[in-house]
């Protein structure tokens, strides 16, 4: 049989392990969480500099298609033996230059737009990375609270 002080010191020693273990741990589950936050966020800004890439290239694509669709329209006019002066093919052309210019904003709005939403997720996961460090901390430093506690308890128990 194991005398009450050995019992006592067993106890405290397990609490202060118990205290370590469940600090490191915590601080460790932060420090994991953070680092995949980072990559995630990296990700995310690496898919806006996509967006935006993707944006500028399907804004020269559509412009050279604009391009093409007038080249037909005006052989078309030509060969069905039309005034390409004239009124009607004037504005036919007229009218094809601005939906493809508009068309073009809008390809290049969708763009920022879409950067600007994957740079927002980036941001925000830096932000829950950021969190979870400091949960990380705080949970290890509750853990060496909690633990001390208990071994102080355990302590001042024996000594009565």
């Amino acid at each position: 049989m194991c005398d009450p002080v050995s019992l006592g010191v067993t106890a405290i020693v397990l609490s202060a392990a118990a205290a370590g273990t469940s600090a490191y741990g915590s601080y460790q589950s932060g420090k994991a969480a953070n680092s995949a936050a980072k990559y995630n966020a990296q990700v995310a800004e690496r898919e806006a500099i996509d967006a935006e890439e993707r944006g500028v290239a399907e804004r020269a694509d559509h412009a050279r298609k604009v391009a093409q669709l007038k080249g037909q329209q005006t052989a078309g006019m030509a060969s069905a033996g039309l005034d390409l002066t004239s009124d009607t093919p004037m504005e036919i052309f007229s009218q094809t230059a601005e939906w493809g210019k508009r068309d073009a904003w809008t390809i290049k709005d969708n763009a920022a737009k879409e950067a600007w939403s994957l740079r927002s997720q980036s941001s925000l996961y830096r932000s829950q990375g950021k969190n979870a460090k400091t949960q990380g901390y705080l949970g290890a430093g509750s853990s060496i609270l909690n633990g001390s506690s208990n071994m102080f308890n355990t302590g001042y128990n024996m000594s009565k």
